[in-house]
């Protein structure tokens, strides 16, 4: 059974890909190397983070270009409801020679952020409290005509931690289509000397969940979301580049 019965095969396929597309910022290797346990930080109740320098990094590695970390995607059953259930976890890594202040403020929630990201049709901050946002987004393509895509609410929160470094959180508030059951994001950049000149290393996390999964989309994902992740870390730093040559 799939979740676009009624429409041609290769229109499900597509679909099966949109549907993808919230994991698929986030690759998932067949066999994920160990992911190292959240830091305890208070005071972020609902959140899921990964912030601070992870000891296992090795700056020479993460110049070139982002490094997947870890990735693993597994199929369940929701024990109190019943339901079919999909999650993915990931995480990559990168350092690269833009200061802390320029790559915040890509990663601040803001409107219009369709224009350079990846797989989002709409990016719409709806709500700001302080350093809280609520951001209404749709992420998915369009395909022969038929428009496809993911509605959510999250919200994200701007850190400022120790060592001038910066987190982002983000966790989801609402599915307004009912197809994810979860999603947790972190950002964590932090200012870095490497061969003796000034660079900002980024972490980045994320948990999300599929209600419903369709048949074969654990296999589909695993293959499917490393060259999306790719796509979406390379945007980041070049909207980032953009804003520097621009300034």
């Amino acid at each position: 059974m799939t979740l676009f019965p009624c429409l041609p095969s290769f229109r499900r396929r597509a679909c099966f890909l949109v549907l993808a597309l919230f994991l698929s910022i986030h690759p998932a290797p067949a066999e994920p190397t160990e992911l190292g346990p959240a830091p305890a930080l208070g005071g972020f109740a609902g959140y899921d983070v990964r912030y601070g320098l992870d000891p296992k990094a090795d700056p020479q590695a993460l110049l070139a270009s982002p490094v997947l970390t870890h990735a693993s995607v597994q199929s369940f059953t929701h024990s109190p409801s019943g339901e079919a259930r999909l999650e993915g976890l990931s995480e990559s890594q990168v350092i690269v020679d833009l200061p802390v202040s320029l790559r915040a403020s890509v990663l601040e929630a803001q409107t219009g952020a369709e224009a350079w990201l990846p797989g989002t049709i709409l990016s719409r901050v709806e709500s700001r409290n302080g350093p809280e946002a609520r951001l209404y987004e749709e992420a998915g393509s369009s395909f022969l005509g038929v428009k496809l895509a993911l509605r959510y609410t999250v919200s994200q929160v701007r850190d400022e931690l120790l060592g001038g470094a910066m987190g982002f959180r983000s966790r989801l508030v609402e599915s307004h289509d009912g197809k994810l059951f979860e999603s947790c994001t972190s950002w964590y950049l932090l200012p870095i000397v490497v061969d003796g000149k000034a660079k900002t290393y980024v972490r980045y996390f994320n948990r999300s969940g599929l209600r419903k999964p369709f048949l074969g989309a654990e296999t589909l994902l695993k293959s499917y979301m490393p060259i999306q992740m790719t796509g979406m870390v390379k945007a980041i730093i070049k909207e980032a580049r953009r804003r520097q040559a621009g300034a």
